[in-house]
């Protein structure tokens, strides 16, 4: 029977989701645990076990406020010149997606502004991504603000990826593709990944072919925390959904 006592070994915590190093029903000891600390709701991906614990006075942590971005200036900018569409097509982004997603070359910087909107196209967050190949690091980001999650918006398919020009390549095959900024959830893109997802169809895992390990947790992490099923779709190691074949690509998500 399992119970808050048995819950003994490693642990580590995502917002209201603790992930156990061994579950106490099969003994697995591989990270397969989760237990919200909000519902008491649990489950093991190895054993399948799952049921509930009380949490009443268990837990008494308050709840982290959900982060609320207002509406932001880009820095000083003008429509890519030929070095920054040059290095655009070699991400294999040509004229019809830079205007679809507003890129803009940060003016005398030698950076690729990409703006991060809202729901109704005001500008939220932004990231600079250099394209001479010269200037660490590699990407800047608007100051004092956190990073949301960046959505391109496609069909009814959810695919979550590390960075922005995954998720560019990634919805010219045809999926809503999500990037986290990064191969892990931070705590406050839980609440606005949960309302993405429930929209979905379908939810893909779509890390770079390195990050397996990375990968399996962020597909274990949404199973549990918000009960949605998802399919991994793993690049081979030493790929990325950004550099990779459209063609490839697509059969990821078939």
């Amino acid at each position: 029977m399992i119970t808050w006592e048995s819950l003994s070994s490693d642990s580590r915590q995502h917002g209201d989701q603790i992930n156990y190093q061994v579950c106490p029903e099969c003994m697995d000891a591989k990270w397969h645990f989760y237990i919200n600390t909000g519902t008491g709701g649990y489950k093991c991906f190895k054993c399948e076990a799952a049921g509930y614990l009380p949490v009443e006075g268990t837990f008494n942590r308050p709840k982290p406020r959900e982060a609320v971005w207002e509406e932001i200036s880009l820095p000083p900018n003008g429509p890519p010149g030929a070095w920054a569409r040059s290095y655009l097509l070699q991400r294999g982004i040509g004229r019809t997606t830079f205007e679809q997603l507003g890129l803009r070359e940060w003016t005398g910087q030698g950076r690729i502004l990409i703006p991060y909107t809202n729901s109704e196209g005001a500008v939220i967050y932004w990231q600079a991504r250099d394209f001479t190949g010269r200037q660490e690091p590699r990407y800047l980001g608007a100051p004092d603000v956190r990073r949301p999650l960046f959505i391109a918006p496609g069909d009814g398919r959810i695919v979550l990826v590390e960075g922005v020009f995954d998720a560019v390549r990634v919805n010219q095959v045809g999926p809503t593709a999500v990037a986290m900024g990064g191969k892990t959830l931070a705590e406050h893109m839980v609440k606005p990944l949960e309302h993405v997802v429930r929209a979905g169809s379908q939810v893909y895992v779509c890390l770079d072919g390195d990050a397996l390990k990375n990968a399996l947790e962020l597909q274990c992490f949404v199973q549990a925390q918000l009960g949605i099923d998802t399919i991994m779709a793993c690049p081979d190691f030493g790929e990325d959904p950004g550099s990779m074949p459209l063609e490839k690509l697509e059969g990821l998500f078939s």
